[in-house]
Parts: C-alpha cells; sequence; structure tokens
C-alpha cells in the first residue's frame, strides 16, 4: 500500500511529533509493540476500536487533531458511501453499529457498498444516531447516496 517509503504514516507523524516511543503509544493503545510498528509500516490497518481510542487521545490529551478517516485514507481506504463515512466517523464496526441497527453486518456492507438501499426504518434511524453523535447528515443525504440502486426487499 505504501507508495513511498519515505512517507509516515499518520499516526507515526503524531507519535514523532509527540515524543512518544513505539512501546509508548503501544502502552497507551493496549496493544502490542509490534502491532504500532506494522501500523507504521502500513502492512495492518488499524481496527476502527483503536482508531477511536487514538483519536480521543490524540485530540484530547495532546491536542493534536487526526480523524479517522484521513487515518484510513493513510492505508488506501476508499469507501465514500456516505453511510460508511457517518460509521467511520463515529469510531464504530459494522459489527457494532449493525447491533445498534438491529441488522446483521453482511447487510449492513450491502448498504454501504451501495449494493442495495436500506429500508425506511434503518435510514430513520441511522439520521436519529447522526443527530445524537452532532454529525451533519440528513435522510435526503443518506436517500440520494443511494439513488439508481435497487431497493432492499
Amino acid at each position: 500500500m505504501r507508495t513511498n517509503n519515505n512517507t509516515k504514516t499518520l499516526i507515526e507523524q503524531f507519535r514523532v511529533a509527540n515524543n512518544l516511543s513505539q512501546k509508548d503509544l503501544a502502552a497507551i493503545l493496549k496493544i502490542s509493540h509490534s502491532t504500532v510498528a506494522s501500523y507504521e509500516k502500513r502492512r495492518r490497518m488499524p481496527k476502527n476500536s483503536i482508531l477511536a481510542k487514538l483519536i480521543k487521545i490524540a485530540n484530547d490529551k495532546y491536542n493534536y487533531k487526526l480523524q479517522i478517516l484521513e487515518v484510513k485514507k493513510d492505508y488506501g481506504y476508499t469507501n465514500n458511501s456516505v453511510l460508511a463515512k457517518f460509521r467511520d466517523s463515529i469510531g464504530f464496526s459494522q459489527q457494532k453499529f449493525a447491533g445498534i441497527l438491529k441488522t446483521s453486518q453482511g447487510l449492513l456492507s450491502t448498504w454501504e457498498r451501495r449494493k442495495v438501499t436500506p429500508t425506511a426504518a434503518a435510514i430513520i434511524k441511522i439520521y436519529e444516531i447522526a443527530k445524537k453523535y452532532n454529525y451533519q447528515l440528513t435522510v435526503s443525504d443518506l436517500i440520494y447516496d443511494y439513488k439508481n440502486i435497487k431497493k432492499h426487499e
């Protein structure tokens, strides 16, 4: 994934800017030193739960602005659906978000890949969750994102 071996990941940039060793960051995130190293070498992309913890720590404790989607783009992540962007921005895994929506992870995945349109009830629930998290998302945004896609049966 890495196109330029001299380009540091956003995670590494954060770590270096705050004088943290890989071991320090690993301890803060409660993961292994080798996992941090694999993130910095772009061998692995952090899970949403780790990213959410990192973003919170970076923003709150170190006053260092990081965003989940920007970090994920650093690893070549390109899911552009409105729903996927929203879920990623609030740091939920597909499994957790599917549970909140009371649907399967597989169905949520098809919605995020724009294979089928979510039900009207799911769209309303997604909108309510967005409102709770002060995320700028309207029902129209969701519906427009699925324009010309077959309806969920």
